[in-house]
């Protein structure tokens, strides 16, 4: 400034030294200068150009982006679709098989010989049962059962439920040959135990017979006992190997209701 003062203040630019400045460097478009203020601003603006040629390319990426998001959409709807119809026709054949219709039956129906074969199939079986009989089998006081028919050999050692009916005549069913409907068969039967026979005891003589009184508790001037004027000629004993209660809640609830009882033989049904 000492040096060039005077010249600068006089303008007389000859008298001033020659400096030469670096070219401008220009900005690449798009960027943004900062003063030294520390303000920023837009020192240029994008080329229409190549917002032009940037435009389809992006609207591609966009339409291709769309195009999978709706095919994976389509995609789950139709999962979502099979999934129902899966569970409509699951359902539905859940209900075919739960839905069962009352049956049409004749009278040789109830009236099974002791050769019948499904007596070996895995039917579930009950044996109708009068008060108080049902309950004195369950508590263990009555270990023989007496009948003036067998039983079919297919079913000894196999469960059979225990429906008791209530008090009637002595040696009359209390049940009709086919109860249908839960609540009719919860009106007619009490659902009470089971039990297993191991063997059937043949009592062709009165004096054996009664020399048993104490095991099926069926006494002397009884209707079930041995009659008098002779008409009896054989009773069969079924021994009770095991029996059980349903005393329990969560019991009787894990036994499935039976919607349908047949008669099969005498006091023997099938359960449906």
């Amino acid at each position: 400034l000492r040096k060039y003062g005077k010249a600068f203040m006089s303008r007389k630019r000859k008298d001033l030294p020659t400096i030469r400045l670096p070219k401008k460097i220009e900005e690449p478009k798009g960027t943004t200068a900062f003063t030294n203020q520390g303000s920023m601003k837009e020192c240029a603006k994008e080329d229409p150009s190549a917002e032009q040629d940037e435009s389809p390319k992006k609207q591609a990426k966009v339409e291709a982006s769309t195009s999978t998001l709706t095919e994976a959409s389509k995609k789950d709807d139709t999962k979502q679709d099979q999934k129902a119809e899966t569970q409509c026709t699951t359902q539905s054949q859940q209900s075919k098989k739960s839905s069962i219709e009352r049956p049409i039956t004749i009278p040789a129906d109830h009236q099974k010989p002791l050769s019948w074969k499904k007596w070996s199939s895995s039917i579930k079986f009950g044996l109708e049962m009068q008060e108080p009989w049902a309950e004195l089998l369950l508590q263990g006081t009555k270990t023989i059962e007496t009948r003036a028919y067998d039983l079919p050999k297919a079913l000894i050692g196999k469960k059979i439920e225990i429906l008791q009916s209530k008090r009637g005549k002595d040696g009359v069913s209390a049940l009709s040959d086919v109860v249908f409907g839960e609540e009719k068969i919860n009106n007619a039967i009490k659902r009470v135990g089971w039990c297993i026979f191991d063997k059937v005891i043949v009592y062709r003589y009165k004096a054996k017979f009664e020399a048993d009184e104490e095991k099926h508790l069926v006494k002397r001037d009884s209707q079930y006992g041995w009659k008098k004027d002779g008409s009896t000629k054989v009773v069969y004993g079924w021994n009770v190997s095991k029996f059980g209660m349903y005393t329990n809640k969560k019991v009787k609830s894990s036994v499935k209701e039976p919607k349908c009882l047949i008669r099969r033989m005498r006091s023997i049904y099938e359960i449906r």
